[in-house]
């Protein structure tokens, strides 16, 4: 539609598979895979995540984020909500959505209070609220193979923790100015582990991070935080292998 979209390196034509779009992180082959959806559905299944929508964690202050009507949508912008320009949330509206394919397709609401503890000891649970239903088991499954898939062969290996399958994916965005304009990068991580049955989900946030955006130290950071937290739960190692997809439609995985 007489738009132009870049990746982050240069390079040729390529054959890829969506694994090996997702992998690099490509802007234009997500495009090319996300127009596949009418405008309209674009925007539903985005609010149905909860972009532009408060979580209801028991926090004051928090911010809903920022999604247009896709009525209003331009040229442009129906094309860099796929890959998340076109749109604004905080951390913690991008985890939940992690959270749900984590969680076999079913989004829970973000909760800080587990129990109520009397001064006598005796312990209240605060009960959980019923999830929703994102997407199947099945699709939930695929989406956390190709987050591992990143972790395994892309440039979140940093992300890795001894002895436990890992999945995530690296975020980067321009960071609005006062003034007007961009004036650095908001980099992040998020992933899930053990990939085969996740019990924790770890998310890392950086702003503004000096010299390469590339290697800011988020994913090496996820990767301690995940450690310590599986193994002060005693989660236990993970047993099965990687299942491995090509980055290229060729069926390599490398160029």
């Amino acid at each position: 539609d007489g738009q132009t979209f870049k990746d982050a390196f240069e390079h040729g034509a390529q054959r890829r598979t969506f694994s090996g779009i997702i992998h690099d992180s490509m802007n234009t082959g997500t495009v090319l895979v996300g127009q596949k959806l009418s405008k309209e559905e674009r925007y539903n299944w985005l609010k149905k995540y909860g972009v532009g929508e408060f979580t209801g964690i028991e926090l004051t202050g928090e911010e809903q984020g920022i999604i247009a009507d896709w009525r209003d949508w331009d040229g442009r912008q129906q094309y860099t909500v796929l890959f998340g320009q076109g749109v604004a949330q905080t951390p913690l509206q991008t985890a939940m959505i992690f959270q749900a394919l984590g969680n076999k397709g079913v989004r829970l609401k973000p909760r800080i209070v587990d129990a109520i503890i009397d001064a006598d000891g005796t312990e209240h649970k605060r009960a959980v609220e019923p999830g929703e239903r994102m997407v199947s088991e099945e699709t939930a499954a695929s989406c956390l193979t190709l987050m591992e898939n990143v972790v395994e062969q892309g440039h979140a290996r940093p992300a890795k923790v001894t002895g436990y399958r890992v999945g995530g994916k690296t975020g980067t965005a321009e960071t609005p100015s006062e003034k007007g304009g961009y004036d650095g990068n908001t980099t992040s991580f998020i992933g899930v582990a053990p990939i085969e049955n996740p019990q924790f989900l770890v998310a890392v946030t950086m702003q503004r991070p000096e010299g390469s955006v590339g290697a800011n130290g988020t994913t090496a950071e996820f990767s301690k935080i995940m450690e310590k937290t599986l193994h002060t739960y005693n989660v236990p190692r993970s047993t099965g292998e990687p299942e491995l997809i090509p980055i290229f439609a060729d069926g390599k995985s490398n160029g």
